[in-house]
């Protein structure tokens, strides 16, 4: 299969982002599709967009990967890995280039290529201490 096509190199943690909808009306509605089996559920991207977007994404996490090893060597060479990485998340988001889940999955995952540790910005709920989550 081409690997532009090939969902299977997707990871599990890569967020797959829900397709939106609105219907006019007074009554709240809810966007589903039906499934073959006729159970329903919300719509998602389709496979080889998803692909696309966690190439892009894989992308831009090596981007910053490189950037944070450049700050580190320069101008911010007094600053830890964490705040380095912290200062790009509002960043990131600002741009549009990528929904907020996918900023923080690319900016985890630029953590993940550094074998640097993550800032409480970008920690998971279960991962943070009890006094962290307070």
């Amino acid at each position: 299969m081409d690997r532009a096509t090939d969902s299977t190199d997707v990871p599990e943690d890569f967020p797959h982002a829900p397709i939106l909808g609105a219907v006019a009306g007074f009554a709240p509605k809810f966007l589903l599709i039906r499934r073959e089996n006729g159970s329903y559920a919300a719509p998602k991207i389709s496979d080889e967009e998803c692909n696309a977007r966690w190439m892009h994404c894989e992308d831009l996490a090596n981007q910053f990967a490189n950037a944070a090893l450049r700050s580190k060597a320069g101008k911010r060479s007094d600053w830890n890995e964490e705040d380095i990485l912290d200062q790009y998340l509002p960043r990131l988001r600002n741009t549009g280039w990528v929904s907020d889940d996918e900023s923080t999955w690319v900016l985890r995952r630029s953590a993940a290529i550094l074998n640097w540790p993550l800032p409480p910005s970008l920690q998971k709920t279960e991962e943070l201490g009890p006094r962290q989550q307070e």
